[in-house]
C-alpha cells in the first residue's frame, strides 16, 4: 500500500471497535475445526460459502498474499487473479484514503472495521464492510487479515461514501468536533437531502452544533438524547449503547466507543448508527408471544390441575386481561336455546353485564361473532359498520376482537378482549385469544366429562351399595380389595375385617379346592359361573349363584354373589311337593301294586296261622309241603312290597343338593314302576336302557324328572289302544362325554304355538286337576341345575320326545350292592343290645340272633345308656337310626365318649334317611348301615364280622 497514513486522512476507520472481541475464527469444511491463516490454506478453498466472509491476506505492505473463495463468489475475483496485486487496487478511489488510515491503525496493532466500495472482476463496485486485524509474529506484523462482507443492495455502488443504506457513522476529534460524518449517519436521523446539504456546508467548528439541532428535532425524547450526546462530546472513555426513538415510530441504536493513542489516551470518540426499528419490533413481538405462550401454558396446567370451573374461569379472563393489555376481557356464554349470550365471568366483576344478556343475532359484536360462526376484529367501534354494539360503546371501549368458544354439543358462546384505547390487535394476540378459546373449550369438556363421571360414579356407588347382590373385588392373590354391605352381610363383617383379606377362608375348609378351582377357570376362561356355599366361621352356610370376571381393572377381578339360600329352599320344597304331587297322581295305581302282594300275604300268613293253631298233626305230611308254599308266597309277596316301598323312598328323599354318580337303569326301572299304572292301560313300554352308563347328577331329581315325562307321555294317550301305542326310554351314549336319555310317545303331540312355552311355569294344556303347570317347569331347572339341557322335538298327531342330556360320569365308580355274602364262620357267642323304639321289629331281631348270641332289647337310646352306665357289657349294638328323643346318631356320638371301641362295633337300622344330617351320616358309615326290610342274613353277617374284629 506504500506510506504512513497521517492523523490528517479524512475518513478515519471505526478504531478499535473489536478490540474487545476475540479474533477471527477461519473455517475449512467443518465450521467446529480452527483453519489456520497460512495462504495455502485459503486458496484450498476456506470459507467458499457466500454466506460467510471472504478472507484476504496482506503482506506488511499491503499487498494480497492469498484470498478465499468466498471473494470469488462475491465480486468474481479468483485467488490466483489477485495474488501480489495491492489492496488500493482493490477499491473505489474514493476511499482510498480511508483504507490508508485503516491500514495504519492495524499496523498500530488495531482491528479496523470500515465501510468502502470494492472493485469487482469486471470493473464495477459494490459496498462491502471490511474488518481488518494484525496477524503479528515475534512481536512484529506479519501479515493482515482481512474479513470482507458483501452488503449487496444496501448501497448504490455509485454513490458518495455517506449515502449507503447500511449503518451510520461519525467520528469526533480531540476536540470533540466533528472529524467525519457520513452521509448515512444523518439520513437514518431523518434528515432530508436538503438539510444535509446545509449541514455539510457548515465550517467544520460548527457542524457539531447544526448537527445536533437538526437531529433533536427528530427525536422523540429530546431532553434524553441531549444528555447523551453531551456525554459524547465530553470523550466519553466508555463503550456505550442507547436506543433512540424517532418521532416517525423508527428506533435506531447508537455504539459510541473511545480512540486511544499509544499511550491509551482519549484522542476522540467513534459514534455507530444503525436502524433498528425492525429488530427493536421483532424484539417486541418475541417478547409478547413468549408472554402469550406463558399464558397459554399456566392455562394449559391449570386446567388440567383446576378443581373448581369457575374460579378457574375468571383466572383465565384475567391472564388474557394482563398478557393482552386490555381493560377488560369476558366469557360469554349462550342460553340452552342459542337466542342470547349471558355474560359467565369477566376480568372486571364490577362491569354490569347487559340485563337479560345480548341476542345472539348481528347487533352486537358477541352477537355477531356467534352468528357469523368466525373470529371477528374491531379497530375502531366507531366506525363499525357491521354491528352497532352499545353496551360496549357506553363502558368506553373503542377497540375489541372476539373468538369462538366451542363446547361439546355445538358452540359454549363467545371470549371476547376490549381496549378503551384505539389499537390494532396483530395475527398473534388474535391467534393468542383463539388458543385461549381452545384452551377453555377443553377446560368446559373436561369440566363436563368430569361431571358426567362425578354422577356416574355417584349413580354407580349408590346401586352398588344398595345392590341386594354381594359385589367385590379382589387380587390375584384372592386379596379382598373392595366389597358392598351386601358383601358384609353375606360374610358376617364388617368392611374393615374384610378388605386386604384373602377371600377363600370365608367359604369354608370343605370348599377350598372348589374356590382354588374357580380361579384356575378365571385365569385362562376369563369368566366363571356357578353355585358355591359360603361358609364363614361363625356364620350360617349360606348357598350362593356366583358369577366372577376377570380384570375388569388392573390386577383387579370382579366378584358377584347372590344368595339363594332360601330360594334353594323353597325350589328344594317345591320339587318335593312336585314329586310328591306325582306320587299322588300315582297313589291309586300304587295302591293297586301294594294291594295285590298285601292280599296274597295276609291270606297264607291266616291260613298258616289256622293250619299251626286250629290242627297241629296238619303240620305233617302233606300239609307241611303247603305250609312252606305259603310261607314262601308271603315272602315273595313282602319283597315285593318291599321293591315299592324302594321305589316310593327315591321320590321322598330331601337331598335335592347333593350331586354325585347316579346309574340310570335303577333309575329309570323305578319311574317305570311307579307310572307303570299309568302306562299298561295306554300303551306298550319299550326299554332301551339296559347297560346304561352312569351320570353326573342327583337320584331323586333325575327321578323326578323321568317319572314326570313317562306320566306326560301315558296321559298324551289316551286309554283303551295300548296295542296300537308304545312309548320307548332310550339311553345313548353321545360323542362328547355325555349321555341322552329319550321319552317317546305316539300321542296327540304338541301343537306348534305350545312349544316355546311348554317349559314356562303354571303353563299346561291339560285339563283343570290333571295338572299345575309346574312339572316341566321344575324338570327344566332341575336338569339345568345338574348341568344338562332338556329338548322337545314333536309335530301335531305325530306324538314327542323329549330328550335329557346328562353329563357321563368321569369319576370312581360306585361300588355294585354285593350279594349276600357266605356264612362266616361261627364266632364266639357275643352279647348284643338291640336299640329299636318298634318292640316288633326288635323282637325280630332277638329272635334273628338269639341262636348265635345273647341278646338284650330296648325300645329308647336313653334306656340303652343307662345299662351301660349300670355297668352291664355289650360287644355289639344295633340301633335303629331314627327314633324320638334321642337317635341312633345321638347314641353313637355318646359312645364315642363314653365308650369308643363299642362305638366303633355299632350296627344302624334305617327304614329311610328322611333329614340331610341322617343321610349325610349313612352316607359316611354306609358299610354300618342296614336298610328295613332287610335279609336276615346280612343282619348275622355284619354281627359276625363285629365280633370277629373285637376278637382281632
Amino acid at each position: 500500500m506504500g506510506g504512513t497514513p497521517t492523523p490528517e486522512t479524512p475518513g478515519v476507520a471505526r478504531e478499535e471497535l473489536l478490540s474487545e472481541n476475540p479474533p477471527v475464527r477461519l473455517v475449512e469444511g467443518d465450521p467446529g475445526s480452527e483453519q489456520s491463516t497460512r495462504p495455502e490454506a485459503l486458496e484450498r478453498g476456506a470459507l467458499a460459502d457466500p454466506g460467510q466472509d471472504a478472507i484476504v491476506l496482506l503482506d506488511p505492505d499491503g499487498r494480497v498474499q492469498a484470498s478465499s473463495g468466498a471473494l470469488a463468489l462475491a465480486f468474481g475475483h479468483a485467488p490466483e487473479a489477485l495474488r501480489g496485486q495491492h489492496v488500493l487496487d482493490l477499491v473505489h478511489s474514493a476511499d482510498a484514503a480511508l483504507v490508508a488510515h485503516a491500514l495504519g491503525g492495524v499496523a498500530q496493532g488495531r482491528s479496523q472495521v470500515v465501510e468502502l466500495r470494492v472493485r469487482a472482476a469486471d470493473g464495477s463496485f459494490g459496498w462491502a464492510e471490511v474488518t481488518a486485524r494484525p496477524l503479528p509474529a515475534a512481536g512484529s506484523l506479519e501479515r493482515i487479515a482481512l474479513a470482507v462482507r458483501a452488503v449487496p443492495g444496501r448501497r448504490s455502488a455509485t454513490a458518495a461514501p455517506g449515502a449507503s443504506a447500511g449503518d451510520g457513522y461519525m467520528e469526533l476529534d480531540a476536540d470533540a468536533l466533528v472529524a467525519f460524518v457520513s452521509r448515512r449517519y444523518l439520513e437514518l436521523f431523518g434528515l432530508d437531502a436538503a438539510e444535509i446539504a446545509r449541514v455539510t456546508a457548515v465550517p467544520a467548528r460548527e457542524q457539531r452544533d447544526a448537527i445536533t439541532t437538526l437531529i433533536s428535532a427528530r427525536v422523540a425524547d429530546r431532553p434524553s438524547y441531549l444528555a447523551g450526546v453531551s456525554a459524547h462530546f465530553q470523550l466519553s472513555d466508555e463503550i456505550t449503547f442507547e436506543d433512540i426513538a424517532l418521532v416517525d415510530g423508527r428506533t435506531v441504536e447508537r455504539y459510541g466507543a473511545p480512540h486511544r493513542d499509544a499511550a491509551g489516551r482519549v484522542v476522540g470518540r467513534a459514534l455507530f448508527l444503525r436502524d433498528v426499528t425492525a429488530r427493536r419490533h421483532g424484539e417486541i413481538e418475541l417478547r409478547e408471544r413468549a408472554r402469550q405462550q406463558a399464558t397459554v401454558a399456566e392455562l394449559a396446567e391449570l386446567a388440567l390441575n383446576a378443581e373448581a370451573l369457575e374460579p378457574l374461569l375468571t383466572l383465565t379472563t384475567r391472564l388474557v386481561a394482563a398478557t393482552l393489555g386490555c381493560e377488560l376481557v369476558q366469557l360469554l356464554e349462550a342460553t340452552p336455546d342459542g337466542d342470547r349470550l349471558l355474560v359467565r365471568t369477566s376480568n372486571v366483576p364490577h362491569e354490569p353485564p347487559p340485563e337479560g344478556g345480548v341476542p345472539s343475532g348481528g347487533g352486537s359484536l358477541s352477537g355477531f361473532t356467534f352468528r357469523e360462526q368466525a373470529t371477528v376484529v374491531v379497530a375502531d367501534l366507531a366506525t363499525e359498520q357491521r354491528f352497532q354494539a352499545p353496551a360496549l360503546r357506553a363502558l368506553g371501549v373503542v377497540s375489541s376482537v372476539a373468538v369462538l368458544v366451542r363446547g361439546r354439543d355445538g358452540v359454549f358462546g363467545v371470549l371476547q378482549a376490549h381496549a378503551r384505547r384505539q389499537r390494532r390487535f396483530t395475527a398473534d394476540e388474535v391467534h393468542f385469544l383463539e388458543t385461549v378459546a381452545s384452551l377453555l373449550s377443553a377446560m368446559l369438556a373436561r369440566h363436563d366429562a368430569e361431571e358426567l363421571l362425578v354422577a356416574r360414579e355417584r349413580q354407580l356407588r349408590a346401586i352398588v351399595e344398595h345392590a341386594t347382590d354381594a359385589i367385590t373385588t379382589f387380587d390375584d392373590q384372592g386379596r379382598l380389595a373392595e366389597v358392598n354391605p351386601a358383601a358384609c352381610r353375606l360374610f358376617g363383617r364388617t368392611r374393615a375385617e374384610l378388605v386386604g383379606q384373602v377371600a377363600t377362608p370365608l367359604f369354608g375348609e370343605r370348599n377350598a379346592p372348589q374356590v382354588a378351582a374357580i380361579g384356575a377357570r378365571l385365569q385362562t376362561e376369563g369368566r366363571c359361573a356357578g353355585e358355591l356355599e359360603v361358609a364363614p366361621p361363625g356364620v350360617s352356610p349360606r348357598q350362593v349363584e356366583y358369577t366372577a370376571v376377570a380384570r375388569i381393572l388392573p390386577g383387579l377381578h370382579l366378584g358377584l354373589m347372590r344368595d339363594v339360600t332360601e330360594r334353594r329352599a323353597l325350589q328344594a320344597r317345591l320339587a318335593l311337593a312336585d314329586r310328591m304331587a306325582s306320587v299322588g297322581t300315582l297313589a291309586a295305581g300304587v295302591a293297586h301294586e301294594l294291594n295285590n302282594p298285601l292280599s296274597y300275604v295276609m291270606a297264607n300268613l291266616a291260613w298258616v296261622a289256622e293250619m299251626v293253631s286250629g290242627r297241629p298233626a296238619a303240620a305233617d305230611g302233606p300239609a307241611r309241603d303247603d305250609l312252606a308254599q305259603a310261607m314262601a308266597d308271603a315272602q315273595a309277596g313282602a319283597q315285593r312290597m318291599r321293591d315299592i316301598i324302594r321305589d316310593l323312598r327315591t321320590f321322598s328323599r330331601g337331598d335335592e343338593t347333593r350331586a354325585g354318580e347316579v346309574r340310570l337303569e335303577p333309575v329309570l326301572e323305578s319311574c317305570v314302576h311307579m307310572a307303570w299304572n299309568e302306562i299298561r292301560h295306554r300303551a306298550r313300554l319299550i326299554r332301551d336302557f339296559r347297560a346304561a352308563p352312569s351320570v353326573h347328577g342327583n337320584e331323586a331329581r333325575l327321578a323326578q324328572v323321568f317319572l314326570n315325562l313317562l306320566v306326560n307321555a301315558a296321559q298324551a294317550i289316551p286309554e283303551g289302544a295300548a296295542d296300537h301305542n308304545e312309548i320307548r326310554v332310550t339311553v345313548r351314549p353321545l360323542d362328547d362325554d355325555r349321555v341322552a336319555v329319550e321319552v317317546q310317545d305316539t300321542g296327540a303331540g304338541i301343537a306348534p304355538e305350545h312349544r316355546p312355552r311348554i317349559f314356562d311355569p303354571f303353563f299346561t294344556t291339560k285339563p283343570p286337576g290333571v295338572g299345575t303347570g309346574l312339572g316341566l317347569s321344575i324338570c327344566h331347572n332341575l336338569v339345568a341345575a345338574m348341568g344338562g339341557t332338556i329338548e322337545v322335538e314333536s309335530a301335531p298327531l305325530a306324538g314327542a320326545l323329549f330328550r335329557v342330556v346328562l353329563r357321563r360320569w368321569t369319576g370312581p365308580a360306585e361300588a355294585l350292592p354285593l350279594p349276600l355274602p357266605e356264612p362266616a364262620p361261627q364266632p364266639a357267642r357275643g352279647r348284643v343290645l338291640v336299640v329299636d323304639d318298634e318292640p316288633a321289629v326288635g323282637a325280630a331281631v332277638r329272635r334273628t340272633l338269639a341262636a348265635e348270641h345273647d341278646v338284650d332289647v330296648v325300645t329308647s337310646a336313653r334306656e340303652a345308656l343307662e345299662r351301660l352306665d349300670a355297668g352291664t357289657r355289650y360287644d355289639v349294638v344295633v340301633t335303629d337310626l331314627l327314633m324320638p328323643d334321642l337317635t341312633g346318631i345321638d347314641l353313637w356320638r355318646e359312645l364315642r365318649v363314653r365308650a369308643p371301641a363299642l362305638a366303633e362295633r355299632m350296627i344302624f337300622v334305617t327304614g329311610g334317611a328322611f333329614t340331610p344330617a341322617s343321610h349325610d351320616f349313612v352316607e359316611r358309615h354306609r358299610e354300618s348301615c342296614l336298610e328295613k326290610p332287610f335279609e336276615l342274613e346280612q343282619l348275622r353277617s355284619l354281627v359276625r364280622a363285629r365280633l370277629a374284629a373285637r376278637a382281632a
